[in-house]
């Protein structure tokens, strides 16, 4: 089938060595204030497996509307380490900034670089 998540381009280099949200939610505001009208999404990069383990939608451009096709409230995160298959759940309602706050937090807490990317 057809995937359309390949296209992001990345916001500076992933955040090595973050030890505050507070860093992170800058960047945010500075990513979404230069490319206003473009989707930002937060990745949490891991460096010795070389992978992008989770990524979720912090900006979206102005009019648009994100309406959930599902009753979800939450992101479940599954483990995919001997898993074939996982899902994502793309329609996330618009987090407020202490709720990217704490899950920067849990990606750092975790080993986990955060790294930002935009796309039209």
């Amino acid at each position: 089938g057809y995937y359309d998540n390949r296209y992001w381009t990345m916001w500076k280099l992933p955040m090595f060595g973050c030890r505050s949200s507070q860093e992170v939610l800058r960047e945010v505001k500075e990513c979404s204030m230069s490319y206003p009208g473009c989707y930002v999404r937060l990745a949490a990069f891991d460096s010795i497996k070389q992978v992008q383990v989770v990524s979720f939608i912090v900006h979206q451009p102005g009019g648009v509307a994100m309406t959930p096709i599902t009753a979800e409230r939450e992101m479940k995160v599954w483990n995919p380490v001997d898993n074939k298959k996982f899902e994502t759940f793309s329609y996330l309602p618009p987090l407020s900034d202490g709720e990217i706050a704490r899950q920067v937090d849990f990606i750092i807490r975790n080993g986990l670089a955060p790294c930002l990317e935009f796309a039209p």
